[in-house]
């Protein structure tokens, strides 16, 4: 039996074919379409989310996962593994952490000592960024606290830049008021949304009036970051969500190149994150980080 193995929820972006196939195990957060509860990663995906949301009149929204998924992903994962580490979103964006120490509280005989919950405040797409590096840190290591220390260190590198494509559905999520959807509307007001510390910073929620504007003020929020990881010679990549052929994109891909100086080969690229974002952030979303790897 392997020393330790790893359990992702599918804010991670991946499918729960992909972490399987991996060696790794998954429990799908709930999408509920009028009613109707769908497991993210196993029955819906961020392309069929975006489909449906082509009806403007559906109701939607997330919810954490059944217990008893996660029940069976642990004991899955303790028939090929002697201890399991669950890294799922932060707990900031999310109950399920708590959750998955239910479960195990709940079931003590069979999980305690064996099954850990990290508490993490990874979101999307940081899990998928270091997803590779995960599994290499638990093929290296087989101290839990060990493991614990490096990714603790990962925290402060994670800093994102968001904006949603069509705030439409932040109203609809009950994010912000009519009123507030009507007057962004007008004014073509993109709200900028600052991911640090496993959450959405409430003071520190900025506007711009276009999108050229808004890709702007990104390039200017993480500036400062990125002169430092070049003057420290430390080795990054920069991140851009949007999806292909949108002005966002092409405009957030000219302003990198022009003012980071990075080819794109140093540009990682995606169009939806997970699932979970696709809900939150609607059709359209944008958005900037960097990233550079965990040393192992």
């Amino acid at each position: 039996m392997e020393k330790i193995g790893l359990v992702f929820d599918s804010s991670c972006g991946y499918s729960k074919e992909k972490i399987e196939k991996d060696g790794n195990f998954f429990i799908p957060l709930i999408i509920e379409i009028n009613g109707k509860k769908y497991k993210a990663g196993v029955d819906i995906d961020s392309e069929k989310i975006l489909k449906k949301m082509e009806d403007r009149n559906i109701e939607i929204k997330t919810a954490s996962p059944e217990l008893q998924d996660i029940y069976n992903s642990f004991k899955k994962g303790l028939k090929k593994f002697d201890k399991l580490i669950f890294i799922g979103l932060s707990e900031k964006f999310s109950s399920t952490q708590n959750n998955a120490r239910v479960i195990i509280n709940e079931y003590k005989d069979e999980f305690k000592g064996k099954v850990f919950i990290y508490k993490s405040q990874f979101s999307s797409p940081w899990i998928k960024l270091y997803y590779n590096s995960f599994k290499k840190l638990v093929e290296k290591y087989d101290d839990i606290s060990k493991i614990y220390k490096i990714l603790d260190k990962q925290k402060e590198k994670m800093i994102g830049i968001l904006s949603p494509g069509d705030i439409y559905w932040f109203y609809k999520g009950g994010r912000i008021t009519k009123r507030q959807y009507k007057t962004a509307n007008i004014l073509n007001i993109h709200p900028i949304l600052i991911v640090k510390n496993g959450e959405i910073d409430p003071n520190n929620v900025e506007k711009a009036f276009s999108i050229k504007k808004a890709t702007i003020k990104m390039i200017n929020i993480l500036k400062s970051d990125i002169e430092n990881l070049k003057a420290n010679e430390i080795e990054y990549k920069i991140f851009i969500l949007g999806e292909k052929e949108t002005k966002a994109r092409k405009i957030l891909t000219n302003l990198v190149k022009t003012i980071f100086k990075v080819d794109e080969n140093n540009i990682i690229f995606e169009e939806h994150i997970s699932p979970e974002q696709t809900v939150h952030m609607g059709p359209g979303a944008f958005g900037l980080s960097y990233f550079w790897d965990m040393k192992i």
